[in-house]
């Protein structure tokens, strides 16, 4: 066992087993003195830090394998079942694909988007279980055979949702981007509450931001399609009510 000096600090430093004896080597300064060289700290460093390694490489795989232990997944791929809109898709995707990446990518289902990437936006807003989830916050493979419900599962053009005919009628949209999402989340709301007040609207629709602000329209659209009259709404007002920048 040698000792070696860290910031005027001694510390003991125990020799790897089966390391042969030190020797002095002309680039390690010549140590003549007993102590460790640099070149033998880092070689006894790395055979620790390999030994470690390999004995977490060791646990996780007896863990994979018991039948009472959590189930290892990763690094490689691994098969995954979606059950998008009544319709079951199996593909291969890394552990780390969120569902909004697999829904895009493996499902054909462009209908979330991809805007904030940090469920702040709702433009990636999709239920699951019936209940609105930021797909871009969500594993893939938490969600696998759970059903999940994307805004071309609640209509279509030939048969559109009463929610998505009124938000035509009262021209809730301008760009589109973030319609998807907010005819999702809204949706959830009708299934839950046939008929919300507006305050409620509001909070439902709180996470679903709309950078064209035709929040007014929005509100009066749910309201129509719950089979409520629509109201006059200041234009200069956000989505949870408070005034806009």
């Amino acid at each position: 066992m040698g000792e070696v000096t860290i910031a005027s600090r001694p510390f003991l430093l125990a020799r790897a087993p089966d390391m042969p004896p030190e020797k002095n080597h002309p680039r390690d300064g010549g140590r003549k003195d007993g102590g460790v060289s640099r070149r033998r700290f880092f070689q006894t460093v790395g055979v620790t830090a390999a030994g470690t390694a390999a004995e977490l490489q060791q646990a996780n795989a007896d863990a994979a394998v018991r039948d009472d232990g959590p189930k290892i997944l990763g690094p490689n791929p691994v098969r995954t079942r979606l059950n998008v809109n009544g319709r079951p898709t199996e593909f291969v995707a890394e552990p780390a694909t969120t569902l909004l990446e697999a829904l895009r990518e493996r499902c054909d289902v462009t209908g979330p988007k991809e805007v904030c990437d940090r469920a702040a936006c709702g433009g990636c807003t999709v239920l699951v279980d019936g209940e609105p989830i930021a797909s871009c916050m969500m594993l893939a493979l938490d969600a696998t055979d759970r059903p999940i419900t994307t805004v071309e599962g609640i209509g279509s053009v030939e048969n559109p949702d009463p929610l998505q005919t009124a938000m035509a009628e009262f021209d809730a949209m301008q760009c589109g981007f973030c319609t998807p999402g907010v005819v999702t989340a809204t949706r959830a709301l009708l299934d839950r509450n046939p008929k919300p007040s507006l305050p409620e609207i509001r909070s439902a629709l709180a996470g679903n931001l709309c950078r064209c602000g035709t929040y007014p329209n929005i509100f009066n659209a749910v309201l129509v399609a719950s089979g409520q009259p629509p109201v006059d709404e200041p234009t200069d007002r956000g989505a949870n009510g408070g005034e806009r920048a």
